[in-house]
C-alpha cells in the first residue's frame, strides 16, 4: 500500500501526494521533510500528486494551463527538497528533469513558458483585483 503524504496541511491549499517505489519503515529516519524526500528519492521511489485542496483552486489552476497543478506539485518538491532554492534554477531543473515527459526535441522551453504565463496571470489578476495599472509587467524571469 502506498503512504500518503499531505503537504502544507496548515496553509489554505493541501497538495497530497502518493509514495510509489518505496515504503516508509522504522528504518527510515525521517524527521524532516527534506529527509523523507531524499529517502523516496535515493531509494528509487518518487511522489505523485494524487490531490490538491480545497478543488476550487485545482480548478483555478487548470484554467490558466492543464498541467499547472502537476508544475507546481514538482517545484513544490524540489524546492521542499532544499536542493535547489532559486526560481530561475528551479525553472531550468524542470526544463532539464522534463517531469512532465514534454517533447523538447525542438528545444521548446514548455515549463518556462506555462510557469511565466501562470505569474502573468496572477500578476494581471491581482492588477485587477486591486486597480493598478499593469499594462508594463516587469521582467519577473
Amino acid at each position: 500500500m502506498a503512504e500518503v503524504i499531505a503537504l502544507f496541511t496548515d496553509t489554505p491549499c493541501t497538495f497530497a501526494f502518493k509514495i510509489e517505489g518505496f515504503e516508509i519503515s522504522t528504518d527510515v529516519s525521517v524527521n524532516s521533510l527534506g529527509n523523507l524526500l531524499n529517502a523516496v528519492y535515493n531509494n528509487g521511489g518518487c511522489l505523485v500528486l494524487i490531490s490538491l485542496e480545497p478543488k476550487s483552486f485545482n480548478n483555478d489552476l487548470m484554467v490558466v494551463e492543464s498541467c499547472l497543478p502537476e508544475i507546481l506539485a514538482h517545484l513544490l518538491i524540489i524546492f521542499c527538497n532544499n536542493t535547489v532554492t532559486e526560481f530561475n534554477m528551479l525553472v531550468a531543473w524542470l526544463e532539464d528533469q522534463n517531469p512532465l515527459k514534454f517533447n523538447q526535441s525542438l528545444g521548446h522551453k514548455f515549463y518556462e513558458y506555462k510557469i511565466i504565463n501562470f505569474l502573468v496571470t496572477l500578476y494581471e489578476e491581482a492588477g485587477i483585483a486591486l486597480k493598478l495599472d499593469y499594462k508594463n509587467i516587469p521582467n519577473i524571469y
